[in-house]
């Protein structure tokens, strides 16, 4: 974990409950996390993200509705893709799936990939 990141859940306490930081530290998604708490705990990710069209104008920067799901979720339907050794024992491809900003389901990625 580095130091923005300390830095971030020291200032904002109510935004990262205790055991949210210990997954976080731990380099660990977990259901129910927020997307920036997921984006934090697992690292570099690719994303998909389908826009709420009650909320967003098409062709709106997929990274705006991700950080808004923070605060303010949507219907916007999102899944981030990550690789790390920290979420499993080796290095493996995984992604999540998102609904009204919560973390719902984590699956691994099977077979040869390599980022």
């Amino acid at each position: 974990m580095n130091d923005n990141t300390k830095k971030m859940m020291l200032e904002n306490p109510e935004q990262f409950p205790k055991k949210i930081q210990q997954s976080i530290k731990k380099g660990k998604i977990t259901q129910g996390m927020n997307t920036l708490q997921a984006s934090l705990a697992g690292g570099a990710y690719f994303f998909r993200v389908i826009a709420d069209k009650d909320v967003w104008k098409e062709g709106i920067d997929p990274n705006i509705v991700i950080q808004a799901q923070t605060t303010n979720p949507d219907n916007s339907q999102i899944w981030m893709s990550f690789q790390n050794s920290t979420q499993y024992k080796e290095t493996q491809s995984f992604q999540v799936a998102f609904e009204r900003g919560k973390v719902i389901g984590i699956k691994k990625i099977e077979g040869e990939q390599s980022w």
